[in-house]
């Protein structure tokens, strides 16, 4: 069973992903960083076991392999040439020089016979080989071998497979099988350019002797130009370790495309890109697949990572890890993170999958996109999360699906950005909020889904921002909350169903807000569809409400503009906001209350259900908007309807008037201080 996930997990690397199209990346040709030059020289060595002997130009010992290898090399020509090692164990003696094999001449060739061509080190008390092959020279390709650097948990034995090293240029390193090296796989350093990485096997890189740093696949300090592909990397600290220290140049343009990396007891197989100074620019980690295995972006001091992408991987989880999935964090007020996210998977985490912080520093994050994201069946803080110290300023959450128990979809802090085009189902429960956005003037929260059950669906604590388009479907407390000043809350669709619920809430000292063309059905007991907590000149206009109480104007607001809203309610308007509150007529409306006594708001005809009891309908203020304002009442049933005027104004001087029979109506129109019949 192991062996077909295996091969599953492997199928997977092959299947086609979208390309990243929203940052202009230099194009990497393949052809650029080409395999080595030919050359007709080739020597031919010999294990101490290998069966075949037939035109062995050197053979090695049994204790050390090492001499007749070197031999080998170093009568290559000037021109380079190559070196081919048949199917045997090598075994490599430690030495007190550091570097055990060394490729010194350009165009050279080191292949073996793939895994039947084993380089083994040796078990040493008192040295180890700080780097088994180390190439020094351009246009090299060292491949097919099986490099096993025998790092026990005694003795480390073996520090590096391989090595390229300063400036080199022109590299191949493919189908090598590479196993239980002490701290480092394959290591490009400063400066080396144009290589490929390809094809290749490592696992258990992670021995204890400097976990910390140790990494299978590592480009550090001025490389650039190379490219890592189809590789398979199990139980690793760090798969891929691109970094820079400090003092150190800058990597550019490196591709880690098509791997699997598979997580250990002892590794987790980690891709880890950190920059603590200079850059780190065109990184893209492309159509991987990650299993137990996670992402970390960071840059530190001075470091800047630019035109970065992390796009087309796979995420799937039987341990999970207890960090996000993919963690991007900044450390000091110099550093910066440009990244675009997109098109990835992940599946089965149970902490937060994606999360930008900061750390000793809250100067924000800028240009970060996050687009067409699918995150499922997962669970903690938040699919996608930032939090106060990590602002996040013209940056795009787009097309990203997000289904979980989560307490939030999406939370960000700052200002400036767009969040359109999600889809979010919570599992979470009553405290869950679909998407949350604080400190967020001038953002743009548009044509999002937001189902499940929460207390929230959108909260966005901003103003100057537009919140139009959106779905909240669902089981939520609020709909639409906390916004502030000066903002567009339009064309929305708000259906929940949560008694006590409202579909719009602004904050308590929102003004100039724009309430218009949403239409919000809110079921369930004693529910309201707009509430207006306080503030001032808000305009609630053309929208269409299902609730217990159609607009609730609370004490404290004020010159609050109502006009053309439809209304199927109970309770069609509360008014306890300032008397300078000013109501607009609504379109012509049909109430048909059952439950008394009912007090007549904005419509313009009541029909009273009352069966056979006798029942009250009390009329509203005679004032401001409803002086010139017809309202009829009808009595569908047999019982009586008295119709009591406010206050002490009058129906043409008197008290009351009461409908009597069944089908009786009378029309009235306010006029200062009363109500006047005209039918």
């Amino acid at each position: 069973m192991k062996k077909v996930f295996l091969i599953f997990l492997f199928l997977l690397i092959y299947i086609p992903h979208l390309h990243a199209k929203y940052i202009d990346i230099p194009d990497i040709s393949y052809q650029r960083v080409g395999d080595t030059k030919t050359n007709t020289v080739t020597y031919i060595v010999c294990a101490y076991d290998t069966v075949n002997t037939e035109g062995c130009d050197y053979t090695a010992l049994q204790y050390d392999a090492q001499p007749a290898i070197q031999a080998a090399l170093n009568a290559l020509p000037a021109t380079g040439g190559r070196v081919h090692l048949r199917a045997g164990t090598y075994n490599l003696q430690p030495k007190s020089y550091e570097t055990d094999i060394e490729i010194t001449k350009n165009n050279t060739t080191l292949s073996g016979e793939g895994s039947a061509t084993k380089l083994f080190v040796l078990d040493d008390p008192n040295y180890d080989i700080t780097v088994v092959i180390h190439i020094k020279a351009d246009y090299v390709t060292v491949k097919d071998l099986w490099i096993d650097g025998n790092s026990n948990g005694i003795y480390e034995n073996a520090e590096v497979g391989i090595e390229i090293s300063y400036n080199k240029k022109h590299y191949t390193i493919e189908g090598i099988t590479m196993s239980r090296i002490g701290k480092d796989g394959i290591v490009s350093v400063n400066g080396t350019q144009y290589g490929i990485v390809r094809n290749n096997y490592l696992y258990d890189i992670y021995m204890s002797w400097d976990s910390d740093a140790s990494s299978c696949l590592e480009p550090e300090d001025g490389s650039g130009d190379i490219i890592y592909i189809n590789n398979i990397v199990i139980n690793c600290n760090n798969s891929f370790f691109p970094h820079v220290h400090a003092n150190m140049p800058s990597i550019q343009r490196i591709i880690f495309e098509g791997n699997m990396l598979i997580g250990g007891p002892n590794g987790d197989s980690s891709v880890y890109l950190d920059i603590s100074e200079n850059a780190g620019t065109d990184i893209h980690i492309k159509n991987n697949v990650f299993y137990n295995s996670k992402i970390f972006v960071g840059a530190n001091n001075t470091g800047k990572i630019t035109g970065a992408i992390i796009s087309g991987n796979t995420f799937s989880f039987s341990n999970p890890p207890t960090e996000p999935v993919i963690d991007i964090r900044k450390t000091g007020n110099n550093s910066d993170i440009q990244l675009l996210i997109e098109n990835n998977t992940i599946y089965g985490a149970t902490t937060t999958p994606i999360k930008i912080s900061n750390v000793n520093t809250t100067v924000p994050f800028t240009n970060l996109q996050f687009i067409n994201n699918h995150i499922a069946n997962s669970s903690g803080v938040a699919g996608i999360y930032s939090d106060v110290n990590a602002p996040i300023t013209y940056s795009s959450f787009t097309g990203n699906i997000i289904n979980g128990d989560f307490n939030y979809g999406i939370t960000i802090y700052g200002q400036h950005n767009e969040i359109q085009n999600n889809f979010i189902k919570l599992t979470t429960g009553i405290d869950g909020v679909g998407i949350s956005a604080s400190s967020a003037d001038y953002t743009a929260i548009n044509n999002n889904q937001i189902y499940g059950t929460g207390e929230i669906g959108l909260q966005i604590i901003a103003s100057n921002s537009s919140i139009t388009d959106n779905i909240i479907d669902g089981n939520y407390t609020y709909g639409i909350r906390d916004f502030e000043d000066s903002n567009i809350i339009a064309r929305n669709i708000i259906n929940t169903s949560t008694a006590n619920a409202a579909g719009i809430r602004p904050s308590i000292t929102a003004d100039y807000n724009n309430i218009f063309q949403n239409t919000i059905k809110v079921s369930g007991t004693n529910t309201t569809g707009i509430m207006i907590l306080g503030g001032e000149k808000n305009r609630v206009k053309d929208n269409v409400i299902t609730a217990s109480t159609g607009i609730n104007i609370a004490s404290g607001s004020s010159k609050t503009m109502m006009e053309r809203n439809v209304f199927n309610v109970t309770t069609l308007f509360i008014n306890n906001g300032d008397q300078s509150t000013f109501l607009q007529p609504t379109q012509e409306y049909v109430s048909e209350p059952t439950s008394f006594p009912y007090t007549v708001g904005l419509e313009r005809i009541v029909k009273v259900y009352n069966g056979t009891s006798a029942v009250t309908v009390n009329l509203p203020n005679a004032t401001g908007a409803y002086i010139g304002r017809m309202i009829t009442i009808k009595q569908m049933g047999t019982g009586g309807v008295t119709i009591d005027p406010y206050g002490t104004q009058t129906i043409e001087g008197a008290s009351t008037y009461i409908l009597t029979s069944q089908n009786q109506s009378i029309t009235i129109v306010g006029e200062s201080g009363g109500w006047v019949i005209v039918d």
